[in-house]
């Protein structure tokens, strides 16, 4: 089936009524994500079919356009969707492709998108840290310094450690003072936030060292040692790899 059919096709599918509650929950994407598998479940979209218009599609899941960009961006990310210039995007032919899970339980279930994202920012976040060495201000080493210290204060609160840890690496990201870079972290901001908040529970008893490998990673920018900088950033996050890859045994529980 051709493009135009499959466009011509959903339209039909479109005119199906289901009646659909406002969201209220906090993880809008998840719930996003659920309501796009019940217009799948029902009929109204179908794999392979073209997406409805952005505003369109917001209207018919009752949510705002931001926070719809941000769900399909996350899909995309996951091959779920696909983008074709000039055409407009698709949902995945393949039903296997397509989670039934939200986003949060995503990660848990399947280590490879663990494994590809710690991949990823190692490459991307490795030469953040290399150009926040170079051009950081005394202003981001201050902003580094309150997101470091309260780091860790909360030692032995997870779940404020993790706040406090994306704050770190947003800093560095301002500090390297590029555009474009900052703008493809944006463009991972869901599924950094959703991995972080799985990644918790991996290294709950860690924090102490993960605390140690930050303070590295700032020391080497305060020293504008740009190439440790960057090795340091690297380190830190194939350490969450290895320990996801089963590789590394918590060897200090606790406090460590």
């Amino acid at each position: 089936m051709n493009l135009k059919s499959q466009g011509k096709n959903l339209l039909v599918k479109r005119r199906t009524k289901i009646t659909l509650e406002p969201i209220k929950k906090r993880r809008i994407p998840d719930e996003i994500l659920s309501r796009i598998n019940m217009l799948v479940d029902s009929g109204v979209l179908q794999h392979g079919s073209k997406l409805p218009p952005e505003r369109e599609l917001a209207k018919m899941l009752q949510v705002s356009r931001p926070s719809l960009r941000e769900a399909l961006r996350a899909l995309s990310l996951l091959g779920i969707i696909t983008n074709h210039p000039g055409s407009g995007t698709f949902i995945s032919s393949s039903s296997s492709l397509f989670p039934r899970e939200a986003f949060s339980l995503l990660f848990a279930i399947n280590k490879k998108i663990f494994i590809d994202l710690i991949e990823a920012r190692k490459a991307i976040e490795g030469a953040i840290a290399k150009l926040a060495a170079k051009n950081r201000t005394k202003k981001d080493l201050s902003s580094l310094t309150n997101a470091l210290e309260s780091m860790k204060n909360s030692l032995h609160n997870p779940d404020l450690f993790n706040k406090y840890e994306i704050e770190f690496h947003e800093k560095i990201i301002a500090a390297s003072q590029n555009v474009i870079l900052r703008e493809i972290m944006g463009k991972l901001g869901l599924l950094l936030r959703q991995s972080r908040e799985e990644w918790i529970r991996y290294t709950k008893d860690l924090l102490e060292e993960l605390y140690k490998k930050h303070y590295l990673i700032f020391k080497y920018i305060k020293q504008k040692d740009k190439k440790r900088a960057m090795k340091a950033m690297i380190d830190h996050l194939e350490f969450f790899e290895k320990i996801i890859r089963g590789t590394r045994h918590h060897k200090n529980k606790g406090k460590g």
